[in-house]
């Protein structure tokens, strides 16, 4: 059974982890995404490396947003500036979250 912990919450993006299980969900209004432990900190690479300038495309509605894949080529994120400085805020709070959970296993 699964023991949900936040890792991090910054306006519409949620992200926490089953302490048993590893499982990491990312959610983003009415999206959620579950991560293997890897997969979440390939993922966090990804929009860490990822500069909203360089990366930004103009929408239909004339609003600039960065495209973020999936591990489902069918299936994309994506994200105005705003909230892709709070994707990004989340992130890495939940990285840093992840390793005090670590280290509090550990002692």
């Amino acid at each position: 059974m699964c023991e949900i912990k936040g890792l991090s919450a910054i306006n519409d993006i949620v992200i926490c982890h089953c302490v048993h299980c590893k499982v990491v969900f990312f959610w983003n209004k009415n999206v959620i995404i579950n991560f293997k432990q890897e997969e979440f900190r390939s993922f966090s690479r990804s929009i860490e490396q990822m500069e909203f300038e360089q990366a930004a495309v103009i929408f239909p509605d004339e609003k600039e947003r960065v495209i973020v894949p999936t591990a489902d080529s069918n299936i994309n994120l994506s994200f105005d500036e705003e909230e892709w400085k709070d994707v990004q805020s989340a992130m890495q709070e939940a990285s840093c979250m992840q390793e005090v959970y670590e280290l509090m296993k550990l002692g």
